[in-house]
């Protein structure tokens, strides 16, 4: 699927991420991952300090500090980072994020697969953010906001 194509889907309105039922697996469009950027899933808690502080750095709640801040290569996998288990919006009635940054030059590819930054990655860096919620049918949505 191209970007225009998944562009115009999210337009259009909210796209299932994880469909009903699903509870470890995830319908992320591939086409959403882009060369040259990273993907961070968040706790709404998580992004609006990152928000209110300008920049993105790991709260260590799921890490440890000599990890830096972790990315994933591609949306899929950040999606199924934040919304498996206890974070799950169907679980918490509150909103998860997905964050595409581009990767700048304080990021390298660790040995676990996953793209770090030691220094905090700035909110301006963000190119595309969706927040991930509960439809009230059971399924996961994202819509670009």
């Amino acid at each position: 699927m191209n970007l225009l194509r998944i562009a115009a889907r999210v337009a259009a309105g909210p796209a299932v991420v994880r469909p009903d039922g699903w509870e470890a697996a995830n319908d992320v469009p591939s086409g959403w991952t882009r060369p040259g950027h990273a993907y961070r899933g968040m706790t709404e808690s998580e992004y609006l300090s990152h928000s209110s502080s300008g920049s993105i750095k790991s709260n260590l709640s799921y890490s440890h500090e000599s990890e830096g801040t972790s990315f994933s290569e591609d949306a899929p996998t950040a999606e199924s980072y934040v919304n498996y288990g206890r974070d799950d919006p169907r679980k918490t009635g509150r909103p998860t994020y997905l964050v595409e940054v581009r990767r700048g030059p304080t990021f390298y590819l660790d040995t676990d697969g996953y793209w770090k930054s030691r220094e905090p990655v700035p909110m301006s860096d963000v190119v595309r953010t969706w927040r991930m919620s509960d439809d009230g049918a059971g399924a996961v949505v994202a819509e670009l906001v």
